[in-house]
Parts: C-alpha cells; structure tokens; sequence
C-alpha cells in the first residue's frame, strides 16, 4: 500500500454514478495534493498535505516521499523549509580551499541567475521537475535574472557552458543540504543538460603571429604590445599571467620564465594578483628572439616592475589592453577570425610545440595543466596518428631479435 498518494482537488469521483465530476473549487488554486503520513517521535501518525499546480510535480514528490518512507531515509517537511538563499550561504561558507576569484564568481552567478529563481524558495520543496523547467528556461532566456549593480539590459538565452556551470552550483547546494540532513535526496540528480560543444580552437602559424604582432605595435607604437603578443604565442601563458610577470621573473641566460602570479578578481571584486590557475608555479621556456625581446624591454628596471606596462607606467589590464591593443591589431592584420582572442595565442603556442615534438608531459608543463589528462583533453588531437609507426617498429625489434637466436628446430636436431 502507497505510504503517499495524489489526490485530484478539481474532480471526485460520484458514489452514485461511478463518474467524474467537478468539485466546488474546480479552476480554483493548485488542482493536485499529496497526502502522506509521517511518523510522530511518540509513535502516532500525522497526516501531511502539500498541493502541487502540475501533476507530474505531485506524482514525483508522492513517489519519492513514499520511497524515502519505506527506506526510512524521510525527512520531517520542516526540515526542508529552510530558504535556498540560507542553503546557498551555508555552503559558500564552508568552501575553505577555493581561490577568491572562484568565490567571486560563485558570489556572481548566485545573485545574478541562481537567487532570483531560487532564493527564497524552500528547499524540500525543490523538485527534478522544477529544475529541469528552470535550465529549459535559462536556455531560451526566460529564466528570471537579476543584474545587480549593472546597467539593465535584455536577459537572453545561456550557452550550454553557461548553463552547465549554473546548473552545478545548484546542485552542489542541494548537494550540501543533503548532507547536511536538510534533504533526503539531491533533486538534482539526473537531470538532463544541453550539450556543451567542443570549443573551437584556432591556430595561428608563425607568419600570422608576425603579423598580429606587427599590427599591434603599428597601432600603439609601444614595442610592449609586440613582445607581449610574441609571450601568449610562445610561451602559452594565459595573459593574466603573462601580465603579472615581474622582471625578478625573468632567468634570461638560462631562457626561463618563472610564472607564479596572474592577475584575478578577490571576493568584493577588485582586481588583485593571486596565484596561477593550478594554484602551483611552473617554469616556461623563452625562444632567443623572445629572450632579446624581454632583455630589450626590462634592462634597467627593478626587479619587482612588471614586465609589461601601460602608457603611464603602471601595470596593464586585461580588458583595457584588449580594447585599446588587441581589437586594433586584429583588424589591422587582416586577421578578424571569429573567436580570436589573446587566450587562443595559448592554443596557437601548443600547436607549435606539439609540432616540433613535445609530447604530453612538456606540454603539460609549459602550460601548467593540472595533469596530463586534462592536456590529453584538450589537444591530443593536435598529435599525428603515430600507430602504424608504433606497430612497425615492433615488428622492426621483433625481426632483429629473431635473427639473432639460434633456431629452435637445429637446436633439437643436434
């Protein structure tokens, strides 16, 4: 016997008549209820209502709570009515690892997509359907937004990626109230996203880079803005960390560069240097040209200045560079491909070096990948198909090994 049940509030069934007929508040609020019992500390039995506008809804919920029931995992309704909101703070907080950029980011998301949709709803009352409602909504743009703090502009569809990342901040709130012991499960759980596509990489050959960095400097005639370009497309930096490079960074007669920094965002949103993406520093190597470049550059600056500075001395920032530098010497070059931007120098510096015979390893290295895996992920693609060299180089060993033994059969016959 079902522990949970639906009842239907805008039809009963006649005693007489064996048929459908509308109640009184037929048209009238939510049209479905789920009743259940649940089971009081002293042993008695209470019954719980909860009403549901869409029947799929009650169904779900009737279902999973006449589960959680029988499993003994069920949790008393008011231990679910803690707002989302509260959820989400609780689980910011307890995040002790994270970088402040990452918590900056986390901040932004909840109060610009995740809040206004689920702030101050309560959290038992969250179900798969609702969720999968809410990503179809952030995918055709008509989930509710907030822009705080912004000028007011017109919300539209998210990219997958976007909608991926949302999603799982979401869910790892819900996650936590779980553990917590606020939820009996994770609503979440199953539901399905859009596909993320591939993202589009674009490789620049040497004589585009020439090109970009010519342009850059036509444009600014500040040999900082072609040296920089040469740095994102030989060393595979990310710009924010090339840009925080000081000249105590810089080993030039060993050509090394040692990336500890990058420019990011701290919890109130300033701009502040932290460490790399990995959270680990790595070194880099430097071509001799980039070598004279940089020693051209730095020669009789501190060894705490940074590297690359603006017009007025001081470091660049990323937006104002790509702004002021880079839009220019794109279109300058002829080179207005769509999805160009400075970090696609990075994958421009992996296709170089995979094609002058780095493997996995170096490259992880020179681009500070976490592990070889996540490198693997991303360009092992850019690795020829090298199988039939493999195989015949076996078969090359195999045959000289062969030669060079005794043959079994003159052996057994002396």
């Amino acid at each position: 016997m079902a522990r949970a049940w639906v009842v239907d509030l805008w039809q009963k069934i006649d005693p007489e008549t064996g048929k459908k007929i509308r109640t009184e508040r037929f048209g009238s609020g939510s049209r479905w209820r789920v009743d259940w019992y649940e089971l009081q500390p002293d042993g008695t039995k209470r019954l719980r209502s909860r009403t549901f506008p869409i029947k799929a809804g009650a169904e779900e919920f009737a279902t999973r709570t006449d589960h959680e029931t029988r499993a003994g995992s069920y949790r008393p309704v008011e231990f679910g009515r803690k707002p989302f909101v509260r959820a989400s703070e609780s689980w910011l907080a307890g995040k002790k690892k994270i970088k402040p950029s990452t918590r900056h980011s986390y901040d932004r998301d909840l109060r610009t997509h995740i809040l206004p949709r689920w702030g101050a709803v309560a959290i038992g009352s969250i179900t798969r359907h609702d969720i999968e409602t809410w990503v179809t909504q952030l995918q055709d743009g008509t989930a509710p937004v907030s822009f705080l703090g912004e000028h007011p502009r017109e919300a539209s569809g998210l990219s997958a990626a976007s909608i991926d990342r949302l999603f799982a901040i979401t869910s790892a709130v819900l996650s936590y109230a779980h553990k917590a012991g606020w939820l009996p499960t994770n609503p979440a759980n199953g539901v399905e996203l859009p596909t993320i596509l591939r993202a589009h990489h674009i490789y620049l050959s040497y004589a585009e880079v020439e090109l970009l960095a010519d342009a850059a400097f036509a444009a600014t005639t500040d040999e900082t803005d072609r040296v920089l370009i040469h740095t994102l497309a030989y060393t595979g930096m990310r710009i924010n960390e090339a840009l925080a490079l000081t000249v105590g960074d810089l080993r030039l007669e060993t050509r090394r560069a040692t990336v500890k920094a990058t420019w990011s965002l701290n919890a109130a949103g300033e701009r502040v240097t932290g460490t790399p993406k990995t959270g680990s520093t790595r070194v880099v190597p430097l071509q001799p040209f980039l070598v004279d470049e940089l020693r051209a550059l730095t020669t009789g600056r501190s060894p705490v200045a940074y590297v690359f500075q603006g017009p007025r001395g001081g470091p660049i920032h990323d937006h104002n560079w790509r702004s002021r530098t880079w839009r220019l010497a794109v279109l300058a070059s002829g080179l207005d491909i769509p999805g160009l931007t400075p970090h696609k120098l990075r994958h421009t510096a992996a296709s170089a070096a995979v094609a002058a015979g780095a493997d996995v390893l170096v490259l992880q290295q020179m681009l500070g990948h976490r592990d070889a895996a996540e490198t693997l992920n991303t360009y092992g693609h850019l690795w020829p198909d090298r199988l039939d060299e493999v195989t015949d180089a076996v078969g090359r060993a195999r045959d000289a090994a062969l030669a060079a033994r005794p043959s079994f059969l003159i052996m057994t016959k002396s």
